[in-house]
């Protein structure tokens, strides 16, 4: 497997990345958050900026996920009233007594 080295500003700071993954880029921004908030990560030895990325980023996902969620609702629905109806379309056999137990099969 082949690696390359990204220098990160420092000689002693390189990262090992795999051709392709490499480091996403960081975009300065500005932020304004509660100063509360902002004294306790500092108490706490917190970095502000991977701190509010990582809640960025979780927002992001949550977002997208509800987003595909509402998207596929009518598709979920439908499958779900399916195997509600017929059971599953392939039951393995260690489920099969609880399926016909519900009436499914």
């Amino acid at each position: 497997m082949l690696y390359t080295y990204t220098n990160c500003t420092k000689p002693e700071k390189f990262v090992k990345t795999r051709p392709g993954n490499e480091a996403p880029v960081r975009q300065r921004v500005n932020l304004t958050i509660r100063a509360d908030v902002i004294a306790a990560a500092k108490e706490l030895g917190l970095n502000a900026s991977k701190a509010a990325e990582a809640g960025i980023a979780e927002a992001v996902r949550s977002a997208r996920e509800a987003e595909w969620r509402r998207d596929n609702k009518a598709a979920i629905d439908a499958h779900n009233d399916r195997v509600g109806r017929d059971g599953p379309a392939i039951i393995a056999e260690w489920t099969r007594s609880a399926w016909k137990s519900n009436g499914a099969i």
